[in-house]
């Protein structure tokens, strides 16, 4: 059996030549699947709970100044992934910020079960300036209400500085398009 292949090897046949095509088609095909892990969502409504699993390595704990003296860090249509408190990933698209009423945050969250399904999708809500937000059910926070679970602190330090702080184990990572 193995003289025959490789006869067939060195004197290539219709039917090697097939397998070789079929083989060939299918690693081309299986490399360009939509799960592959290195390809990018294109915009907020494409991102998935793979794209943020893909990543999840790069979701962090660290606070991140979000406004300063000279303007916005994280800007309107900027998008954050993130993995809750209680261990839910999701994604978060900045909407806006209210200027006159200490530079309120308005987001849109969607929130994924583990199953890729969604749990919340395309909720938005305001988190005034030094208030919680909680993104298992996406909603701004009072401080008392969810100070052990809440996911995020908005927290105004002054006249121009703003900080985001992940709270409670959550991790969050701008998402680059």
């Amino acid at each position: 059996m193995i003289i025959e292949i490789l006869t067939s090897i060195r004197k290539p046949n219709s039917t090697f030549l097939g397998m070789i095509y079929l083989a060939t088609c299918f690693c081309f095909f299986a490399s360009c699947s939509k799960e592959d892990s290195g390809e990018k969502a294109k915009d907020f409504a494409n991102i998935n709970l793979s794209h943020i699993q893909d990543i999840d390595s790069t979701l962090s704990t660290k606070e991140f100044l979000a406004t300063n003296s000279s303007g916005f860090i994280l800007k309107p249509n900027d998008v954050l992934v993130f993995k809750t408190s209680e261990g839910r990933y999701g994604k978060m698209q900045i909407i806006g910020y209210d200027l006159a009423s200490n530079y309120d945050m308005t987001v849109k969250a969607t929130v994924f079960n583990a199953d890729g399904s969604t749990k919340a999708i395309d909720v938005s809500f305001v988190i005034r300036g030094t208030w919680l937000g909680e993104l298992d059910v996406p909603r701004e926070a009072l401080r008392e209400e969810f100070t052990g679970k809440a996911d995020f602190h908005w927290n105004r330090q002054n006249d121009t500085d703003t900080n985001f702080t992940p709270s409670n184990g959550a991790k969050f990572a701008k998402y680059t398009f």
